[in-house]
């Protein structure tokens, strides 16, 4: 099973095209390390921090995400 070991978050920019904000993640497990972009979102409406992502799988980081996605519709 592979986890997050590194996340960084790119900030939307309208500027460059970019609406929303993406989580780039270093995963580290089986297969060794990889990279990848694992999760896109409206950074006005939902706020993430790096730490929040370590240690997680890729399905934790959907389960997180949806999570906030919830509570952000139900406010």
């Amino acid at each position: 099973m592979t986890k997050i070991i590194h996340a960084t978050i790119i900030p939307s920019d309208s500027d460059k095209g970019r609406y929303q904000a993406t989580l780039r993640a270093t995963f580290e497990g089986g297969r060794g390390v990889e990279e990848d972009n694992v999760l896109s979102w409206y950074d006005d409406e939902l706020t993430f921090t790096e730490s929040e992502f370590i240690g997680l799988t890729r399905a934790e980081v959907v389960e997180l995400f949806y999570a906030k996605d919830l509570a952000y519709i139900q406010s």
